[in-house]
C-alpha cells in the first residue's frame, strides 16, 4: 500500500480546499436562481455595449460589471473585463486585484493578459515589472499578430523606462486641492486662469447646470462652464457662467485670450465631432457664443486651443487628415483683412504619429 507523509496530505489538501473554480453564468451552474442569473447576463452585456463606447462611459460600464460579479464573482473573463475598466476608471490599483484573481480562475483567460498586466503594472509605476510583462506579451504572439502590437508594446516599454528615470531623480512639487469652494462630488477640470490670477474659469458636470440635464451616454450632467474669484487669500464659491455661454448641451471651456476678454469654447453643437467657439466680453456680459470659421473648424474633431498674446495666431488641435498621427497641433495667423489664414502643421519636431 503506497504511504504518504502526513505533512504531504496536508498541503495537497490545502490546495484543493484554496484552489478557486472558474464559474461559468449558466443554468447549471445556478438552478435556483434562474432570475438573478438572467439579470446578471443583461449586466454583462450593458456593461459590453458601454465599455465599446469608450472612455467616456466606463464608469457604467464598471457598475454593470459589479453588478454581476456581486453575483458570480468568480468568473474568469468577468473578472478580466473589471480590471480592464480600472484600467481607465479611479482607483488604477484595483486592476491588479482583478487581473489576478482572473488569472488565478483561468490561466488561459485572455490572449491579452501579459498585455493588459503591464498596462496596470505601469499605471501604477510598477516599471520593471510592467517592462517583464510587455516582453512577455511579445514573445508570445504569432507572426500576425506581432506586427499589430510591435509598435505599441515598444512605446510602452519606453515609456516605463522614462517613468524609471523620473523617479530616480525627482523634482519637487507642491500640489494643493483648491478646496470645496472650487471643486465639488463631480467632474471638474479642464481650468484656464487671467494674468493675473485673480478668475479661474473651468469645467464641471454638476447638477446646477443650465440644462440640468443628464446626458445618457454616460448618465453624468452635460458639461457647463464655471468661474470663481480669488479674493482676500481665498477662492470664491464657484458660479455658473450662465447664458448665452452656456447651453442645455455640452459647453466646456478650454483657453482665453491673454486680455482676458475672449473665452474659448469647445461645443459639439454640429455633429461633426466638435468645433472650438468664442465668445467676447462687453462690459460684464458675454456674446453669444459663435464657431471659429474654417480652417480652423472642419468636418473633423477640433478641439483644445489657444490664442497668442498679441492675437493674430491661433493653435488648435485637430485630426483632420493630411496630419503625422491621430490628433496634431496647427496654426493659424490672422490677415491684414481680419481673416483666418491657412491651418498649418507644427511639424515632427511637435507632431507624432501618436495624438
Amino acid at each position: 500500500m503506497l504511504r504518504f507523509p502526513l505533512f504531504l496530505l496536508l498541503f495537497f489538501a490545502g490546495n484543493i480546499l484554496h484552489a478557486q473554480k472558474n464559474v461559468e453564468f449558466d443554468k447549471a451552474n445556478f438552478p435556483n436562481r434562474k432570475q438573478e442569473l438572467k439579470e446578471a447576463l443583461q449586466d454583462i452585456e450593458d456593461g459590453d455595449y458601454y465599455f465599446a463606447k469608450g472612455r467616456q462611459s466606463i464608469s457604467l460600464a464598471l457598475n454593470f460589471y459589479i453588478r454581476a460579479n456581486d453575483f458570480n464573482p468568480n468568473n474568469a473573463e468577468l473578472n478580466f473585463k473589471i480590471a480592464k475598466c480600472y484600467l481607465r476608471a479611479l482607483p488604477e490599483s484595483k486592476a491588479l486585484y482583478f487581473l489576478k484573481k482572473a488569472k488565478e480562475l483561468d490561466p488561459n483567460v485572455s490572449i491579452e493578459y501579459d498585455y493588459i498586466l503591464g498596462k496596470a503594472y505601469q499605471r501604477n509605476l510598477m516599471f520593471d515589472k510592467a517592462i517583464e510583462a510587455y516582453k512577455r506579451f511579445r514573445e508570445s504572439l504569432t507572426p500576425e499578430n506581432f506586427s499589430k502590437y510591435q509598435e505599441d508594446i515598444e512605446r510602452h516599454i519606453a515609456e516605463c523606462k522614462m517613468g524609471k528615470e523620473m523617479i530616480a531623480n525627482p523634482v519637487r512639487v507642491f500640489i494643493d486641492n483648491l478646496g470645496a469652494s472650487v471643486n465639488s462630488e463631480y467632474a471638474d477640470y479642464w481650468p484656464v486662469i487671467n494674468l493675473d490670477e485673480t478668475r479661474l474659469y473651468f469645467t464641471s458636470r454638476r447638477k446646477n447646470t443650465v440644462g440640468g440635464k443628464i446626458d445618457y451616454n454616460d448618465e453624468q450632467y452635460y458639461e457647463d462652464i464655471y468661474y470663481s474669484d480669488f479674493n482676500h487669500g481665498y477662492w470664491a464659491p464657484a458660479e455658473n457662467i450662465g447664458k448665452p455661454i452656456n447651453t442645455e448641451g455640452h459647453d466646456a471651456v478650454v483657453g482665453r485670450s491673454p486680455d482676458g476678454q475672449m473665452l474659448l469654447i469647445y461645443k459639439n453643437e454640429r455633429g461633426n465631432g466638435g468645433d472650438i467657439y468664442w465668445s467676447k466680453l462687453k462690459g460684464t456680459e458675454w456674446s453669444k457664443p459663435k464657431a471659429f470659421p474654417k480652417p480652423i473648424n472642419t468636418s473633423y474633431h477640433e478641439s483644445s486651443a489657444t490664442i497668442s498674446y498679441d492675437g493674430q495666431r491661433i493653435y488648435f488641435v485637430s485630426n483632420r487628415p493630411g496630419g503625422y498621427g491621430g490628433k496634431d497641433i496647427y496654426y493659424c495667423e490672422l490677415d491684414e483683412k481680419g481673416k483666418w489664414g491657412p491651418a498649418v502643421n507644427l511639424g515632427p519636431s511637435v507632431n507624432t504619429k501618436y495624438d
